[in-house]
C-alpha cells in the first residue's frame, strides 16, 4: 500500500490472545491463556531479566558520515557524505533514492556517487536522486554509499539561505527517502515542510576557513582550531546554523543543556527562557524531552516574516520575535512554544508531513496552548479564538477542505495553516473536551511512546483515540476529515490479535475479527509488507531476515467501499528461540467449519497502556510506568535470558507447571 495517501490499499497484523472492549467500555474475559510459571520461576527469571542490557529501536539504523569544508564567506560547502544502510525492506533494491532540497534551489551540484567503493549511474529528477546499483542489494545485506557535490547556499532568508553573517542549513544535505512498497519519491515544494524522514544516526564534522559557532541537531564532541565535530543518534534530521557573529547563552533545564545562539543578547535572553519553559512543561506532561542537548538559532528572516522552523534538537528562529521582549502570551513565547512541541510531535514520532501533515501541525498547534490553560487562560482564549475565526474565515470565502489535506493541495502556505494547523488544532480541541484534560494528555502520552523515533499514521492516531472516546467520536472526526473509516459519522467494529511474542527468523500469526465486509489485508513491521491478501485469516506471518529490535505492527484493512482502517502496535522482536520454549499463540476462537466464533461486541482492542488509561477513567489511577515500553524491555530481554540458557533447559516444558 505504501505511504496512507489515499482510501485504497491495506496493512495488518500478527496474534495473541484477544482482550475485547467496547470503544469507551470495560475489558471483556479473553480465552484462557496457557504455559505460565509457577510465581517462584516467573519471580527468579524476572530478577535476571532486569539485570540483562537493553537495545534500542528496530535493527540498524542508517548512519550518516558528513564532511563538510566551508567556505564562509560565499556559503559554499564542499561535502563528502557516507550513508551506511541494511536493506530491511526485505525485498532486493535496484536502485537507492535520496530526497535533495538543495537541488530545488540550484543549490546542489553532484560530483560522484559510489556503493561498496563502485561507482553507479545516479540520475536526478528534479529533488529526486536516484542511484542504480551494479547488483541488486540484497534483503538483510548493508551497504556503503558515497557522494561527493557541492552545496553553495543562496542568499536567501529562512531555514536554508544565508544573509546577515547567518548561514541556515536546514534540509541541506542528500537524505534516504522512506521505503514502503517502494520509494518515496515526493517532489518538494515551497508550501509548508515538504519532507519525510525515517530516524538515523549522524557523525558530522564542519571544517570551516574562518573562527565560527555552529548551532547543530546533535551535541559537539570537539573542536580542533575551525574543525567542529558533532554526534546525534536516532534522528530524524541534521541542521545546523553556522555564523561569525553569534553569541552564546546557555542553562541546563532538566538535564538538558539548552543554548541561544544569536547576535543580540537581549533576544536570547527571550528565547532562551521561553524554550525552557516549553521544554520543562511538555517532559512533566508528555513524554521526557528525547534528547541530550536543545538549541534556538537565530537566522535572517524570509520575506520579514516572524516565524520559525523546528528540526530534532534544533529549531531556527526569525528576529522579529525576539524583539517583542518575551513573556506570558507573546507571540514570541508562542512561537517558540509551537517549534519546541515539534520535538515530539514530527521529530519523536514521525509522520509523512508530506500527505499527512497535520498530525504533527495540528498536534503542535493545540499542544502549545496546554500550558496556558494553567498559566494564561485568557491567552488560551485570544489564540484559540485566531484558530477559529482564521479557518472560519477561509471556509466562508469558499475555500474549506477537510483537515487530511497533503501540501500539494495548496498554493502557498496562507490557507495551509488555517486548515491544517488552525482547523485541525479545533478539532483536537473539541477531542480534549469530549475525553477530559487527563484522559487527552493520556492519548498524548500513549501516543508518543508507542511510535517514538517511528512513523505513525493519522487513520492509526484516530483509531487509538476511538478506543477511548467509542460512539461519540466518529460525528466528531467526519466533521473535520473524509476518512472513509468514520464517513457519515458512523464508527466501526474492529478486534485484533497481536502476537503473545515475536522471533528473529520466526514466524507468527495474527488473528482479527471485523463488523465490515474486508476486500483486502495488509500486515506491516515498519517499513516491511510481511502480508498482502484477501484478507483470510488468521494469517500466518513470516519474520525471516528481520532484526532484532523494536518495531511497529501494523494493521490495514480495506473494506468493500474503499475504505482504509488502521491499528498500530509497538512490538519486540527478539532472539530466535526454541519451539519448546516459545509460548503458543491464543488465536481468536473458531467454530467447527473454520470460522471466527460470533461475539456480542465487536470493537477496538486496547493495548496494555490504554487499558492502563481507561482504568484510570473508571475510578483507578493511570500506572506510574506505561507497560508499552518497560514490557517491551521485559520481552526482549527474556527472550535473550531463554536463548542464553536454551542449552540449561532443553527438554524441560514449561507448560506442564500450573
Amino acid at each position: 500500500m505504501g505511504r496512507e495517501r489515499k482510501e485504497g490499499s491495506v496493512g495488518e497484523t500478527p496474534t495473541a490472545p484477544l482482550a475485547s472492549v467496547a470503544p469507551g467500555g470495560g475489558n471483556a474475559p479473553g480465552p484462557p491463556r496457557q504455559g505460565y510459571l509457577r510465581p517462584t520461576a516467573f519471580l527468579a527469571i524476572l530478577f535476571a531479566l532486569l539485570a540483562l542490557p537493553a537495545t534500542a529501536s528496530a535493527g540498524t539504523l542508517p548512519h550518516y558520515d558528513l564532511g563538510v569544508s566551508l567556505t564562509f564567506s560565499t556559503g559554499t560547502l564542499e561535502v563528502a557524505q557516507r550513508t551506511t544502510l541494511r536493506n530491511s525492506t526485505g525485498v532486493d533494491l535496484p536502485n537507492l533514492v535520496f530526497q535533495v532540497t538543495p537541488a530545488y534551489f540550484g543549490a546542489f551540484s553532484l560530483q560522484s556517487a559510489q556503493v561498496d567503493g563502485q561507482e553507479v549511474v545516479a540520475s536526478r529528477d528534479g529533488s529526486v536522486l536516484t542511484l542504480t546499483l551494479n547488483s541488486p542489494l540484497a534483503p538483510g545485506a548493508t551497504t556503503e554509499v558515497e557522494l561527493h557535490y557541492q552545496v553553495k547556499v543562496p542568499v536567501q532568508g529562512g531555514r536554508f539561505g544565508r544573509s546577515d553573517g547567518i548561514i541556515a542549513l536546514g534540509n541541506w544535505f542528500p537524505v534516504l527517502s522512506v521505503y514502503q512498497d517502494g520509494w518515496d519519491r515526493h517532489q518538494y515544494v515551497d508550501v509548508g515542510d515538504a519532507f519525510y524522514t525515517e530516524v538515523a544516526d549522524f557523525d558530522v564534522t564542519v571544517t570551516s576557513d574562518v573562527p565560527v559557532a555552529i548551532a547543530a541537531s546533535g551535541p559537539p564532541t570537539g573542536q580542533e582550531g575551525n574543525r567542529y565535530s558533532f554526534h546525534g543518534e536516532e534522528l530524524r534530521d541534521f541542521a545546523m546554523a553556522i555564523s561569525d557573529r553569534y553569541q552564546v547563552r546557555g542553562r541546563q533545564v532538566d538535564g538538558i543543556q539548552v543554548s541561544a545562539y544569536g547576535p543580540s543578547l537581549a533576544r536570547l535572553e527571550v528565547y532562551l527562557a521561553e524554550a525552557a519553559t516549553a521544554l520543562h512543561w511538555y517532559s512533566t506532561h508528555l513524554v521526557p524531552y528525547p534528547y541530550p542537548t536543545f538549541s534556538v538559532a537565530e537566522v535572517s528572516a524570509a520575506n520579514g516574516l516572524a516565524t520559525a522552523q523546528e528540526y530534532p534538537g534544533l529549531i531556527m528562529v526569525y528576529p522579529a520575535l525576539g524583539a517583542d521582549g518575551g513573556g506570558t502570551g507573546s507571540y514570541s513565547e508562542y512561537t517558540v512554544g509551537h517549534e519546541v512541541a515539534h520535538q515530539w510531535f514530527y521529530s519523536l514520532v514521525g509522520d509523512d508531513q508530506v500527505h499527512d501533515p497535520w498530525l504533527d501541525e495540528a498536534l503542535a498547534s493545540y499542544v502549545d496552548l496546554l500550558p496556558y490553560m494553567e498559566q494564561s487562560p485568557r491567552s488560551f482564549d485570544y489564540y484559540m479564538g485566531r484558530y477559529l475565526s482564521g479557518y472560519r474565515a477561509r471556509a466562508a470565502a469558499g475555500a474549506d477542505r477537510p483537515v487530511n489535506t497533503t501540501i500539494y493541495d495548496y498554493p502557498d502556505d496562507l490557507p495551509y495553516f488555517d486548515i491544517v494547523y488552525r482547523k485541525g488544532a479545533v478539532f483536537l480541541d473539541k477531542l480534549r473536551g469530549l475525553m477530559g484534560n487527563d484522559q487527552f494528555l493520556a492519548l498524548l502520552r500513549d501516543y508518543l511512546k508507542t511510535y517514538s523515533n517511528k512513523v505513525a499514521f493519522p487513520r492509526a492516531f484516530l483509531d487509538m483515540a476511538y478506543t477511548r472516546v467509542g460512539p461519540a467520536l466518529p460525528p466528531l472526526v467526519s466533521q473535520y476529515f473524509s476518512y472513509g473509516a468514520f464517513a457519515d459519522g458512523k464508527g466501526y467494529e474492529l478486534q485484533v490479535g497481536w502476537p503473545e511474542q515475536l522471533a528473529a527468523s520466526g514466524t507468527a500469526t495474527l488473528s482479527y475479527r471485523a463488523g465490515f465486509p474486508v476486500s483486502e489485508a495488509a500486515v506491516w513491521l515498519d517499513d516491511r509488507l510481511l502480508y498482502r491478501g484477501s484478507g483470510n485469516r488468521p494469517i500466518a506471518l513470516s519474520l525471516d531476515g528481520v532484526e532484532e529490535g523494536e518495531y511497529i505492527l501494523r494493521l490495514d484493512l480495506l473494506d468493500d467501499q474503499g475504505a482504509l482502517y488502521q491499528r498500530g502496535q509497538r512490538v519486540v522482536v527478539g532472539p530466535k528461540v526454541e519451539a519448546a520454549l516459545a509460548p503458543a499463540n491464543t488465536p481468536i476462537p473458531q467454530e467447527a467449519d473454520g470460522s471466527p466464533q460470533p461475539e456480542r461486541a465487536l470493537a477496538p482492542t486496547l493495548s496494555p497502556g490504554e487499558r492502563g488509561i481507561q482504568a484510570s477513567a473508571q475510578g483507578g489511577t493511570e500506572p506510574i510506568w506505561s507497560p508499552m515500553v518497560p514490557l517491551s524491555l521485559l520481552e526482549r530481554a527474556a527472550a535473550g535470558l531463554l536463548s542464553l540458557l536454551n542449552d540449561a533447559v532443553r527438554g524441560l516444558d514449561l507448560r506442564r507447571f500450573p
